[in-house]
């Protein structure tokens, strides 16, 4: 998926979350001109509603300053709330997915198994129909772990305990006059 609103040198380019819902562009762009000369900035905002997405993108002029943003911005307050901020990666990594696709996770938080499906899937559609189709997938596979946890295990026959093992040793060795003698004795008590 190409993204046609995409400005600016992807190497030199961050990706700030977590942004108050209000905050413009102009605002992002005045708070990273701090860390150096800002070629393009922009807020995401919903197709829908045209309301902000929570996130947007601060492209540098230079790589010193991107750096600098990135190594320093990360953590930060903007308008009240706690930023974050990474590289862009959409443009730059071909395998890259997003959050909301089962990515955005790196490789030490990664799901081994929505990696499989995602992989499968991206071969398979291409990237418009993914999104879909992982979520179907997983609920697929959330119900077949839930029929599985219903079904009741087989019964199991149930274990003698020792008294029984007992008599039964005794009553083996003694044959069938062993058994007459011992019901004899459990009527007596």
């Amino acid at each position: 998926m190409k993204d046609e609103n995409a400005k600016g040198d992807p190497y030199k380019t961050v990706i700030v979350s977590n942004l108050e819902k209000k905050v413009t562009e102009k605002q992002l762009r005045r708070e990273f001109e701090r860390y150096g000369r800002v070629t393009h900035a922009s807020v995401v905002l919903d197709k829908k509603t045209g309301k902000s997405r929570g996130y947007g993108f601060v492209s540098f002029d230079t790589e010193k300053d991107f750096k600098r943003a990135y190594n320093e911005a990360n953590g930060q307050h903007f308008c009240g709330k706690k930023i974050y901020v990474d590289r862009e990666k959409g443009r730059i990594t071909s395998d890259w997915l997003p959050r909301r696709l089962g990515g955005g996770k790196g490789k030490t938080r990664a799901n081994p198994k929505i990696d499989n499906i995602v992989k499968e899937l991206k071969e398979e559609l291409g990237p418009l129909k993914l999104e879909r189709e992982v979520r179907e997938r997983e609920r697929e596979r959330e119900e077949r772990q839930r029929g599985e946890t219903k079904m009741e295990p087989e019964a199991k026959p149930k274990r003698e305990d020792s008294r029984q093992r007992t008599e039964k040793r005794r009553s083996d060795k003694k044959g069938p006059r062993a058994e007459e003698e011992s019901e004899e004795e459990g009527e007596l008590k």
